[in-house]
């Protein structure tokens, strides 16, 4: 995003808002799409039944071939694409801002994280795993596999972003050493502290009202059920 800081950190976006649907960001946009509508038909897979369940069978193994090649368009496009390089920095453990840090350019950066840590491939990896077996257990009728495995799939996405772009949160394409990263861009310790504390209680309420959510939503909803039940709309 094309975006500085001034000298007292008010940050200042150059860009306009039509710029920001460029074809990459598009692709993206795609993926995320294919991969909630894969999500979302394998759940109808898992409450439906007779000619919905078979629609959203046919709709989630097209979502899922749709997703494994717009991902792989997206690395391909990614290989070759301008990264960033952190160049210099403070220490990552003492507090910055993005004014501290020198970054630069470099073609196909993005995947400099791949290279010098190999195991980092394994996160790709799962994503087409997750997605390619998701819509082989969609084929087989395997709902609750399919709906596991592409939540695998999502995982494996999202972590093959953060795995590429680390250390980086928010590059500028205007001022790339003003560009954000996951040091300078942290809260205080003291706010992460406090921070740390609501996750360890709220976190686990959360799993649980969840949980009992789909606890109380289980089982298959059939016409029968609909037209005998005199609460159902």
């Amino acid at each position: 995003m094309p975006f500085h800081f001034s000298w007292n950190l008010t940050s200042t976006y150059t860009g306009s808002f039509a710029g920001l649907f460029n074809p990459f960001a598009i692709l993206c946009g795609l993926l995320s799409v294919a991969m909630s509508v894969y999500m979302g038909a394998v759940m109808i897979m898992i409450g439906a039944e007779g000619a919905i369940r078979t629609r959203a069978r046919q709709l989630a193994m097209w979502a899922g071939i749709v997703a494994a090649v717009l991902f792989t368009l997206g690395g391909i496009w990614v290989s070759a694409m301008q990264g960033y390089r952190l160049v210099s920095s403070l220490d990552p453990a003492l507090a910055q801002t993005p004014l501290q840090q020198t970054v630069e350019h470099a073609a196909g950066i993005w995947l400099a994280n791949f290279r010098a840590h190999s195991i980092l491939w394994l996160v790709p990896a799962s994503a087409y795993i997750g997605v390619v077996l998701g819509v082989w257990a969609v084929r087989k009728g395997w709902s609750l596999v399919a709906w596991w495995l592409g939540a695998l799939g999502w995982i494996g996405v999202i972590g093959t972003v953060g795995a590429a772009m680390f250390p980086f949160m928010l590059p500028s394409s205007s001022e790339p050493s003003h560009s954000l990263t996951v040091w300078n861009a942290s809260s205080s310790q003291h706010t992460l502290v406090w921070m740390l504390g609501f996750t360890a209680i709220f976190m686990p309420l959360i799993l649980w009202y969840t949980s009992w959510a789909f606890w109380v939503m289980r089982g298959k909803v059939s016409v029968q059920h609909v037209e005998s039940d005199e609460d159902a709309y």
